[in-house]
């Protein structure tokens, strides 16, 4: 395992699974599509309200179903010897052991990049708009309170470097310039 910190340039080999980490407004999604073709995304996000759009799922419902979605995208890319990009909001520790754990045998590598600029960054971003869906299922955006919390677990955990476990690389970028791309493929 290796963390690199504040990267000009990020590695990607053929046949690579990129998990995507940070808080809800650190920039994900804007990386994300800058950085990786479009073919090769899977966000949670958009899966999780696509799959509420479908029919009237329950809560509990659109997280299994939406799930399956995720995992089987992924595995078909990870099949196709493609590269693929997981945008999610976060993943803990225990999550990101399980997400490789399952996807170890569909690719030959797996890195992770963690957005983390600083706490006020994120704070004083814009929130998102709230969805229908959001609406229809009762989901509210988190609070400052529990933004503050999360980061403050990813900075132990980038403190501790436990940050990087299961992962071959993980590269952590404080700060962006939404300008520059990152993500170099070979």
């Amino acid at each position: 395992m290796e963390v690199i910190k504040n990267p000009l340039s990020i590695r990607i080999p053929k046949h690579t699974l990129v998990l995507m980490c940070g808080v809800q407004n650190s920039g994900k999604t804007t990386f994300t599509q800058k950085n990786f073709p479009i073919s090769s995304i899977v966000c949670s996000d958009d899966i999780f309200f696509e799959t509420s759009r479908e029919s009237a799922y329950t809560y509990g419902e659109t997280c299994i179903i939406s799930d399956d979605k995720i995992f089987n995208r992924i595995i078909n890319l990870g099949k196709s010897g493609e590269t693929a990009v997981y945008e999610s909001i976060a993943f803990t520790n225990d999550y990101r052991l399980h997400v490789v754990n399952m996807m170890n045998k569909y690719f030959s590598n797996i890195i992770q990049i963690v957005l983390h600029p600083s706490l006020d960054k994120v704070l004083n971003r814009p929130p998102k708009p709230v969805l229908e869906e959001q609406k229809r299922l009762s989901l509210r955006p988190p609070t400052r309170a529990e933004i503050a919390i999360f980061w403050k677990i990813i900075q132990a955990n980038i403190d501790t470097r436990t940050i990087g476990y299961g992962t071959d690389t993980t590269y952590i970028l404080n700060d962006i310039d939404p300008n520059h791309i990152y993500c170099n493929f070979e």
